[in-house]
């Protein structure tokens, strides 16, 4: 998980909504009608994708830029790592393996 490559997802759109003073959001994917609530850190993390795919170590970094001093790196990267997991799921984002994997399946198999 650590040195995979994230992007948001190619075969679907993410919107969202945020309120003042408020630790959740609304995520609504375009293309499945999926809808879900996800922390304001989902959000933080798809911004940041939006722009720039990329690992977990850079992710970790950006956020921990706008965090307090006092946060924890190991709690930072759990967190990621949970919120990245939640928003695999709901199809937000995809990682290279899932690239791969899905390019896998349309080959045929030799004979």
């Amino acid at each position: 998980m650590l040195d995979r490559i994230w992007s948001l997802s190619s075969s679907d759109t993410a919107h969202w909504a945020e309120w003042p003073d408020e630790d959740e959001c609304v995520l609504y994917m375009q293309k499945s009608g999926e809808t879900a609530i996800v922390s304001t850190l989902s959000i933080a993390i798809l911004e940041f994708l939006k722009v720039h795919p990329c690992c977990i170590e850079d992710l970790v970094s950006h956020i921990l830029q706008c965090m307090d001093e006092s946060v924890e790196e190991s709690a930072v990267l759990l967190s990621i790592k949970s919120n990245l997991t939640q928003l695999q799921k709901i199809g937000a984002i995809d990682n290279d393996t899932n690239f791969i994997s899905i390019r896998r399946a349309g080959i045929p198999r030799s004979v």
